[in-house]
């Protein structure tokens, strides 16, 4: 396919001195495929070499390893000498070998900054990481809600469970109150450190809500204030306004009256 593509273009090239708009980014796509697959061959047939190479010396190998008894058992025979067999130097991958070395400043091999496949591909990574770092903060928030929630459920159910026995208290005298709570402060001392601890925290924890709750109440009763001291403050403007304008007409009315009083003496 591409030897047709490249035999139509070559034709095209015939006819018209100027290369058609349509191949011409097919035509270097296609000359960058020929030069990748020219190289490829090329290392392909080193390989190869390298293979047939490793090949031959495994089989000299074996075949030395297989004379050398024969040779002990029989003296009559003839030895091989090294100056007889010319076993061929093995394939060393030479450091300074221009073929084998990669180059740093080749244009083939390196990875150009300005590609923008390269660009893209780089785009994609950083989309994926900001999409993995949502989803984890997703997930910190999603656990620290549910823990709030199972925090908040524990709490709920101590204070109501406080309330009911604090209501139950009423009806009992101040001397059973006070066995009540020796009773409960040997419960306390019996209990071990972690547990105590976790009293503890729960405890605070109550606290530090009811004081939430009392917080939020005495703001509700300062905006109900300034809510109601606002409405008062306009009915306060409204009357102002109501006299000012009351008193311009009295003002009004004696300027007219001493106007008459003037004009009655004239007469």
């Amino acid at each position: 396919m591409n030897k047709m593509k490249l035999s139509k273009i070559s034709l095209h090239y015939a006819i018209n001195s100027q290369p058609p708009p349509r191949f011409e980014d097919e035509l270097t796509e296609l000359q960058s495929k020929t030069l990748k697959l020219q190289e490829q061959e090329q290392t392909l047939n080193e390989r190869e070499l390298m293979i047939k190479k490793m090949e031959e010396n495994l089989k000299q190998q074996k075949i030395l390893s297989e004379t050398k008894p024969e040779l002990e058992s029989n003296p009559e025979i003839p030895q091989t000498t090294p100056e007889n067999t010319k076993t061929e130097p093995k394939h060393e991958m030479k450091e300074n070998d221009p073929k084998h070395e990669m180059k740093e400043n080749d244009p083939k091999h390196e990875m150009k900054e300005n590609d923008p496949k390269h660009e893209m591909k780089q785009k994609r990574k950083e989309k994926e990481k900001r999409k993995q770092k949502r989803k984890e903060k997703r997930k910190e928030k999603r656990k620290k809600t549910s823990r709030k929630r199972k925090e908040d459920e524990i709490i709920n159910e101590e204070t109501e469970q406080k309330d009911s026995t604090e209501n139950s208290y009423v009806n009992f005298s101040p001397d059973e109150m006070n066995c009540l709570r020796d009773m409960e402060r040997k419960e306390v001392i019996n209990l071990s450190d972690e547990e105590k601890k976790k009293r503890r925290q729960l405890k605070n924890r109550i606290n530090a809500k009811k004081s939430r709750e009392k917080k939020k109440l005495y703001v509700q009763g300062l905006q109900d204030e300034v809510s109601k001291l606002r409405a008062y403050t306009v009915e306060l403007s409204n009357q102002i306004v109501r006299l000012s304008s009351e008193n311009l007409e009295l003002v009004h009315q004696l300027s007219t009256i001493n106007k008459e009083k003037k004009d009655d003496k004239d007469l």
